[in-house]
């Protein structure tokens, strides 16, 4: 370590009783590294996409009542774009259900849910979508 650096460190341990890793970085530094844009920009607004068109068709197309009680809370991907996790959540007036029963309608919807988000993305290809529920114990039965 060249000597300038090394007198300027013991000047800095100086004035602090228990120097720490963030002592000595300029606070700028470290806001700006927390603000970076993130690196999957293009990934995070597919999901995002998707997850409003899934939450239109679950709110107001569907003509499913089991379906029409679930809500969408997030979609990200699983593990890249090619493949995205539907984050599901039964709404607060939903009816209580089999898990095993909603799970069966959501397989059998997948087919409608690629294609309308199909024709609301610009993709070559539609990914492909896997359903979990984030809040199981809420309103929907264990079976």
């Amino acid at each position: 370590m060249p000597f300038r650096k090394r007198r300027f460190r013991e000047s800095l341990q100086s004035y602090c009783d228990n120097p720490g890793p963030e002592d000595g970085i300029d606070p700028q530094e470290s806001l700006r590294s927390s603000l970076k844009k993130p690196k999957n920009r293009k990934t995070l607004q597919l999901c995002a996409q998707v997850a409003q068109t899934l939450s239109e068709i679950l709110q107001g197309e569907c003509g499913d009542p089991i379906l029409r009680d679930l809500f969408v809370e997030k979609v990200v991907p699983f593990p890249d774009s090619t493949r995205l996790l539907v984050l599901v959540c039964p709404s607060p007036a939903a009816q209580e259900v089999e898990l095993s029963q909603v799970l069966e309608h959501l397989v059998r919807a997948t087919a409608k849910f690629r294609q309308e988000v199909a024709a609301a993305i610009h993709r070559k290809k539609v990914p492909d979508l896997m359903f979990r529920f984030t809040d199981r114990d809420y309103r929907i039965g264990h079976g």
